[in-house]
């Protein structure tokens, strides 16, 4: 017969998915929100200006969180 799978292997591969989908859905949402940060980058702005920016203006992460100029750097990087 056919061994079965441990459910072991069966919970590392949904945690695998739900990794994968959380990149998708992060890389999405990265590109998105790119359209606002890059001329802004452009245009000279610190990542403290776009953060504060974004916050004053409603953007929220797509956690739902306000911005720093880390989240500001993290986006850049996935652009």
């Amino acid at each position: 017969s056919i061994p079965r799978p441990s459910s072991v292997i069966l919970v590392t591969l949904a945690q695998i998915f739900s990794a994968l989908v959380a990149v998708a859905v992060a890389d999405a949402y990265a590109a998105k929100v790119m359209d606002t940060i890059q001329p802004l980058r452009d245009a000279g702005r610190t990542l403290q200006q776009i953060a504060d920016t974004l916050n004053k203006t409603g953007v929220k992460t797509a956690k739902g969180g306000k911005w720093y100029p880390t989240t500001v750097s993290n986006i850049l990087v996935r652009g």
